[in-house]
């Protein structure tokens, strides 16, 4: 039991240490403005708006949000561990009495945490974006396409809000310019919620009686799915970082989310053998939700419950594989 506590209490202190070094960094900070900016302002530059009103602005902001925690994955696990590693900076920890499966399981767990606090970001400015984005509403004033300026400007301000706090503290307490923009960001994105409720989309004053923040929550379950996908992807970061040099480690970790394109069609079309492949590799597919969102549709608790179950089983794989490679290599 003693030896179990001293284990678990391993991971966690790597995962901290995990978590603080990779959103401490200022390409992770570059990432998460580029993300919300780019979400924030795509209601706002759009058009036209095709079929369904805020579906384009919905698809736009899940896409970001895997490429930047794509990128933000192989930063903080599969470069950086392979990085500690050929340094020797890892040396030290793992000369203690620290499992190198600890090791490895808190790495993984300090990237997965990373990549839900960028989604929670990007998810909440995701929100924003589709009250923004041009939909047909009917008030005594008014009625038309309109498109909520107010939140829009709101959104886009966000970020800058953020950073302009983070470098507030950086300055006189003298926290991580990274740590404290994500903190930052984090609380301030729901917050905003608060003011916007007092007004309706077309601008004219609800009161408090009448708050209605007026934001489509539906999009959790899909940032949660897409959350998971990036669980994975930082699994095959963590085993590649452990064994392989940063760059090609980096390269590595892409594979499985690059063919897990492939995977639904190969499942259609195969027989046994596309069977077994597409059983071994993160089918995207499970794991894009925001397509069940279209027309007023909802993601049920058994559609997230198969992804969780496929994440596990993914993650499970991976670093099993990546453990015993590790533990084999010589540091």
């Amino acid at each position: 039991m003693t030896k179990s506590r001293a284990t678990f209490r391993a991971v966690f202190a790597v995962a901290r240490a995990s978590v603080a070094e990779a959103l401490g960094q200022p390409a992770a900070v570059l990432l998460a403005l580029a993300s919300a900016e780019t979400v924030a302002l795509q209601p706002l530059v759009q058009l036209h708006s095709f079929g369904e009103p805020g579906r384009l602005t919905r698809d736009c902001a899940f896409a970001v949000l895997m490429l930047a925690g794509a990128a933000l994955a192989a930063l903080c696990s599969s470069a950086t561990l392979a990085s500690e590693l050929r340094d020797g900076t890892a040396a030290p920890l793992l000369a203690r009495p620290v499992p190198r499966a600890a090791f490895l399981c808190g790495k993984f767990l300090g990237a997965s945490i990373a990549c839900a606090v960028l989604s929670w970001c990007v998810a909440w400015t995701a929100m924003l974006a589709c009250r923004t984005a041009e939909a047909w509403v009917e008030t005594a004033r008014t009625a038309g396409d309109i498109r909520d300026t107010i939140c829009g400007v709101v959104s886009v301000a966000l970020p800058a809000m953020a950073l302009a706090a983070a470098a507030f503290r950086n300055a006189r307490r003298g926290t991580r310019l990274g740590t404290a923009f994500f903190a930052a960001f984090a609380l301030l994105a729901p917050l905003s919620a608060l003011p916007l409720g007092l007004f309706a989309r077309d601008g004219s004053w609800l009161g408090v009686s009448a708050w209605n923040p007026a934001l489509d929550f539906r999009l959790a379950a899909p940032a949660l799915g897409e959350w998971m996908l990036l669980c994975a992807f930082c699994a095959a970061g963590t085993a590649a970082g452990a064994i392989m040099p940063p760059a090609a480690a980096a390269a590595a970790a892409f594979l499985p989310l690059l063919a897990g394109f492939f995977t639904a069609g190969l499942t259609a079309t195969g027989g046994l053998q596309a069977r077994i492949v597409t059983a071994l590799l993160p089918s995207v597919q499970d794991f894009w939700l925001a397509d069940l969102l279209a027309r007023g549709g909802r993601v049920g608790a058994g559609i997230l419950a198969l992804a969780a179950v496929h994440c596990a089983a993914w993650c499970a794989f991976v670093l099993s594989i990546g453990s015993m490679a590790f533990g084999k290599r010589d540091l």
